[in-house]
């Protein structure tokens, strides 16, 4: 397995993970499956200098994915990284960490001073808590 730098190229195949995950997550019941959306968020990551998505590769197949990008904090001015997606397909479940720590490596690239992650689930919150990171908040959202 390789990680490395998602090219235009992938866009279609990202896509098709981000629908995957869409639909199999409790954000399906709240988020509308947009394929034009993720591929349009595909290609501003790719093409950005503050974005950047992370594939993970067997074989010739991407089997996962990290979308994250860099922003000035609005209250500390400080650069932090926030993640938009990370997707495992569940055939290749156990790369996840290496996807994330090739994304840390990116911000910390960028000069960002936090890296901050959202954990759908339980099962996920206690790998960020595992590899050192701290709960801030709770998101809570609803339909309008």
């Amino acid at each position: 397995m390789t990680i490395r730098h998602a090219r235009l190229s992938d866009i279609s195949s990202l896509v098709e993970m981000g629908g995957r995950f869409v639909r199999s997550s409790a954000y399906g019941k709240i988020l509308a499956d947009d394929a034009d959306a993720r591929k349009a968020l595909m290609r501003r990551l790719i093409e950005s200098s503050d974005g950047a998505i992370f594939v993970s590769q067997r074989n010739g197949h991407l089997t996962g994915m990290i979308g994250v990008a860099a922003y000035q904090h609005p209250w500390s001015g400080q650069w932090i990284a926030g993640e938009l997606f990370w997707w495992v397909e569940p055939e290749a479940r156990g790369s996840g960490i290496k996807l994330l720590k090739r994304a840390e490596y990116w911000m910390k690239s960028k000069g960002c001073a936090i890296a901050q992650m959202v954990a759908p689930n339980d099962r996920v919150a206690r790998v960020y808590q595992r590899l050192g990171y701290a709960k801030l908040e709770e998101a809570w959202q609803r339909s309008l």
